[in-house]
């Protein structure tokens, strides 16, 4: 199901101000721990030329970025394009080939190559020459609300440059993040709800882009 929903940010720079979003996130709201937290892995592609990356740095309200993304295990890999259309973001899933991503070894010295022909594989890409640009992985909680209104909140993150780093998902030549990235998710018909509730509290949303912090580290685009 491709759910349209409103995502608001919160950037959080030190851990003093961390201690004060938790206590006020524990005393102050509804928000109860919904699963186990985990890591996230995404492989995000793009044009030669950065359209996606671009479009996101001027602002288009109708905007798409592609990106593999799987958990602990290669097994959870989906192919999946987030869009972003008048502030109201989506996803939508391609088809993978279960036995292509059997066929890729985190430590083989190929495995760009095969997550590469994933999509070059995928019909509905075709039409676009996509590269590999960005790789990031972080952990991430989740909370949530009894109304469904649901919150990550995205710690120890680390980019590495896929295109000129051959082992990347080795860790090697990684750059560590150390802001936290609070991540609001709700349906559309919360949208006053939730900005009542961030209105009783001291922090700001703003906007916030790991694909491009990701790039903009690697002195690929200017960002913040």
């Amino acid at each position: 199901m491709n759910i349209k929903r409103y995502e608001t940010k919160i950037v959080i720079t030190n851990l003093e101000a961390f201690n004060e979003f938790m206590f006020w996130m524990y005393s102050k709201t509804f928000f109860t721990e919904k699963f186990p937290s985990r890591q996230i892995n995404s492989l995000y592609f793009d044009t030669q030329d950065l359209k996606s990356a671009n479009e996101n740095l001027v602002g288009l309200s109708n905007r798409r970025k592609l990106r593999l993304r799987w958990y602990e295990s290669l097994l959870s890999l989906k192919l999946e394009e987030k869009i972003r259309e008048d502030r109201v973001n989506s996803k939508k899933y391609y088809e993978i080939d279960r036995a292509s991503i059997e066929a890729i070894h985190i430590n083989e010295a190929n495995a760009l190559r095969k997550f590469m022909a994933i999509v070059d594989n995928c019909p509905e890409l075709s039409h676009t020459y996509l590269i590999p640009t960005l790789f990031v992985n972080y952990n991430r909680r989740y909370l949530e609300e009894p109304n469904g209104i649901r919150l990550t909140i995205d710690t120890e993150i680390k980019f590495s440059d896929p295109r000129f780093t051959k082992n990347f998902l080795s860790g090697a030549n990684t750059i560590s993040y150390s802001p936290r990235i609070v991540e609001i998710k709700y349906p559309q018909d919360m949208k006053n709800y939730v900005s009542k509730l961030l209105g009783q509290s001291k922090f700001t949303p703003s906007r916030h882009s790991k694909y491009l912090v990701g790039l903009s580290n690697f002195q690929h685009v200017k960002y913040l």
